[in-house]
């Protein structure tokens, strides 16, 4: 799946949700495990969404699962995540669309 930052993200019944803001990373798979949807539509604070709970994921447009529990998503907390990094010649102070969760500091290594 590829997702496209600013994607509109919608639930099963065609209700607009948000936006989508970013992609969670784990770190050591580097597969995406949730998507964070901004506030705005039907949320009051931007949201974390577990990958599973995706059902289509369109160039402009990410649909979830009609069993999504969209009431019950946790918020999106910056400080949980660690900011993806890419390769040297990426601009760091640029925002990045990817974070890794759990932060590398909780990791068992």
């Amino acid at each position: 799946m590829k997702f496209n930052d600013g994607a509109e993200v919608y639930a099963a019944d065609g209700r607009k949700l948000g936006d989508l803001g970013q992609v969670i990373l784990d770190p050591h798979t580097s597969e995406v495990i949730n998507i964070v949807v901004h506030k705005g539509h039907s949320f009051a604070s931007d949201k974390v969404i577990p990958i599973e709970d995706v059902y289509q994921v369109l160039e402009d447009r990410v649909t979830l699962l009609a069993s999504a529990k969209i009431d019950a998503y946790p918020d999106f907390v910056r400080t949980d995540f660690v900011p993806f990094v890419g390769d040297d010649n990426d601009n760091v102070d640029a925002p990045s669309s990817a974070a890794w969760y759990p932060p590398f500091w909780n990791q068992d290594i």
